[in-house]
């Protein structure tokens, strides 16, 4: 165990980015001992809806830790002081009735580098460099959605959202005259992959999970929908796993989709 007034100084140093701000956007405790990978984690944590509180190592996240304050710990798996994997069990064993996700933040992608993060009590994995799709997929399956989920938007309803260019290329722009507009098509097929990714869930089938998210994560990377893409292909490999997604995950997911068929109604408006 690690003494209190060990933890207390460990605190020092602690970044704060809206913790204390009585904000309402949910917080995510990220324990990161690079500067620069604490301000690239920040950046995309706060374009998805997050506040976080910046720790530099384990031994600042176990004092910073305290249930039911953060939605979700990103954590760094080698740090000074306390490493993330020992910090991790710590916080599993003081902790067993409050299991918050933990998302493991590594230079490593290699297979044996995943097991030893689920081995240590952490739930997913994001491997470096740090990617939006990458992170909002991991957000995606083990956290709900923000309140006031985030656009990503920048200029109007499709900028960030869609491949405008490709799907010029593709023509699916100008639909042939007697055609479905694609945004109702789109808006067609998510309706039932979400429908058959709760019946998944309730079924406890991670291969209906997997097929569902497979379809899913092929339709929106056809579109250019990368985050909705990304996202799927997070349940995807989670059903993969043996996991089912929680009906958090899948609500999330729900909040892309109805994105990318504004941006597709907006298109076809234009």
């Amino acid at each position: 165990a690690w003494g209190e007034q060990r933890l207390g100084a460990a605190m020092q140093g602690a970044n704060d980015d809206g913790a204390e701000r009585g904000g309402a956007r949910p917080l995510v405790l990220v324990a990161e001992d690079d500067e620069v990978n604490q301000r690239v984690c920040v950046e995309i944590l706060k374009r998805l809806g997050y506040d976080t509180l910046v720790v530099g190592n384990g031994l600042q996240a176990l004092a910073a830790f305290e249930p039911g304050r953060f939605v979700a710990v990103l954590m760094d798996c080698m740090m000074p002081e306390l490493d993330g994997y020992t910090a991790t069990g710590e916080l599993r064993r003081r902790y067993p009735e409050h299991r918050v996700p933990i998302i493991a933040v590594t230079a490593n992608s290699m297979v044996g580098d995943r097991d030893r993060c689920l081995e240590a009590g952490m739930d997913g994995y994001v491997a470096k460099p740090i990617r939006l799709e990458d992170l909002a997929a991991a957000m995606a399956c083990w956290v709900s959605a923000p309140a006031a989920a985030p656009t990503g938007r920048v200029g109007g309803a499709v900028d960030g959202v869609l491949d405008i260019e490709l799907l010029r290329e593709l023509g699916l722009l100008d639909p042939a005259e007697g055609e479905q507009p694609l945004a109702e098509v789109f808006a067609t097929m998510t309706a039932a992959k979400l429908a058959e990714l709760r019946a998944a869930i309730a079924a406890c089938s991670t291969e209906r999970q997997r097929a569902a998210a497979h379809a899913l994560k092929g339709a929106a990377a056809n579109l250019g929908a990368r985050m909705l893409s990304s996202i799927a292909a997070g349940l995807e490999q989670q059903a993969r796993a043996g996991d089912l997604a929680s009906a958090e995950a899948v609500d999330a997911c729900a909040v892309e989709c109805a994105r990318v068929v504004d941006a597709l109604h907006s298109l076809s408006a234009a």
